[in-house]
C-alpha cells in the first residue's frame, strides 16, 4: 500500500471539508480560520466574499489532490518514487496558483470599491 497517496487522499478530503463551511460563507471574521489576508480584514463584504471565493477554489483542490491519491493506489511499486515527484508538483502547482488566483480577486475587490 503506497502510503503517500493514502496521505494525499486524507489530505484531499480534509481541504474538502475545511473549504466548505467557507464556501456557504459560515466563517465569521476571525484570526485562526480562513484566508487571512489584508483586504478580507477591511471589510465583513470582503471577508465573505474572499473566503468563498477562495473556498471554491480549495474544494477543486482538495478533490484534485484525492483524485491524485486514488492514482497512487493503483500504482506498482517500482513508480511509487515517480508518483511522489509528481504528485508534489502536482500540489504545490495547484496550490500556487489557488492562492494567486485569491489574490488576484481580492485585489480586484479593493478596485471595485
Amino acid at each position: 500500500m503506497n502510503i503517500i497517496a493514502l496521505t494525499h487522499i486524507f489530505s484531499g478530503i480534509i481541504a474538502v471539508l475545511v473549504s466548505w463551511p467557507l464556501i456557504k460563507r459560515k466563517v465569521r471574521m476571525n484570526s485562526f480560520y480562513g484566508f487571512r489576508i489584508k483586504a478580507a480584514f477591511e471589510s465583513e463584504q470582503n471577508w465573505y466574499d474572499i473566503n468563498a471565493y477562495g473556498g471554491r477554489l480549495l474544494l477543486g483542490l482538495g478533490f484534485l489532490i484525492i483524485t491524485t491519491g486514488l492514482f497512487g493506489l493503483l500504482l506498482p511499486l517500482r513508480l511509487w518514487i515517480t508518483y511522489a515527484i509528481v504528485s508534489l508538483a502536482v500540489i504545490t502547482v495547484g496550490l500556487v496558483i489557488s492562492l494567486i488566483k485569491t489574490l488576484r480577486y481580492a485585489e480586484q475587490l479593493k478596485r471595485l470599491q
